[in-house]
């Protein structure tokens, strides 16, 4: 660096004044540079004007003496670099790309995972929170059969004897008012081995409906279209038949869905019985969303 520097400030004066002893004394030609020069034929002072550019363009030519110039010292620190590059699956990958690739797919299924989450929750929220209206009271009795206070046996009245009407109170035991209340009921006298004949009722559409506030009741009575025959009537007795008390409740939540419930009760033995008698649940007939 040094010599260059030297060497362009000779060629300035030598430019400004054209002082070929100057030349002479300030510049020497490197005998060794001089093959490569080749030999000047022209004068000292343009020869070493010549010269002298050629001399500082091959000095600047030259790699800096902080430089490595041995090609397996720059290999050596090449390797020893960290690597922004991997293989995966036969793909030559940079690794800052493929780790954000794979954080953005963790991000993303941990973002489908929060958002089930919040799915469950909510659905548990309004499971938890929505209406429920089920048959909380049902009572059956005999039109002409009246009981009077104390008395053991009942008043039978031969004109509505064997006609049955059922008192049914339903009741809404969630956290939320139920919306269009449909209720329906029908009284079935089967044999036992019928059971599973009994339809399930189906509340008519047409028929009012009204909503029920959370714990808020309803009660309805149903009556049986038909005098009960003297052979239904023995059959209940003997505990070959019984009067079956089927219903369903049919009714619309806070958010908007629809829920139902079914219940079947049925009594066989003495008649008539008393009004306040418990009916016993099916084994099937039961059951709610």
């Amino acid at each position: 660096m040094i010599l260059t520097a030297a060497l362009k400030i000779t060629l300035v004066v030598h430019t400004m004044g054209n002082s070929t002893a100057l030349e002479e004394q300030r510049i020497k030609v490197i005998p060794q540079q001089q093959s490569n020069w080749g030999i000047c034929h022209q004068g000292q002072a343009d020869c070493l004007q010549t010269y002298g550019y050629q001399l500082i363009a091959s000095t600047e030519s030259k790699p800096n003496e902080g430089e490595a110039t041995n090609p397996a010292q720059n290999a050596t620190e090449q390797a020893s670099e960290p690597h922004e590059f991997w293989t995966m699956f036969n793909y030559r990958l940079k690794i800052t790309d493929t780790l954000l690739v794979i954080f953005t797919l963790l991000l993303a299924v941990f973002t489908y995972l929060l958002v089930r989450v919040g799915w469950q929750q909510d659905s548990t929220t309004k499971q938890q929170n929505r209406s429920f209206v089920s048959m909380t009271q049902l009572n059956v009795f005999d039109r002409g059969a009246k009981w009077q206070a104390g008395k053991t046996k009942p008043v039978i009245i031969k004109a509505d004897f064997r006609k049955l009407r059922v008192y049914v109170v339903i009741k809404n035991s969630g956290n939320t008012p139920a919306h269009r209340v449909a209720h329906s009921c029908g009284i079935f006298i089967r044999k036992l081995v019928d059971e599973k004949t009994i339809p399930i009722e189906r509340p008519i559409q047409e028929i009012s409906t009204s909503a029920i506030a959370p714990g808020g009741y309803m009660s309805k009575s149903f009556d049986h279209p038909e005098r009960i025959t003297e052979d239904e009537l023995e059959a209940v007795r003997a505990g070959t038949s019984a009067i079956y008390v089927n219903g369903t409740i049919q009714y619309w939540d806070a958010f908007g869905k629809q829920h139902w419930t079914h219940y079947r009760l049925a009594w066989a033995g003495t008649y008539p019985f008393h009004p306040d008698t418990a009916l016993s649940f099916c084994n099937n007939g039961n059951d709610a969303d």
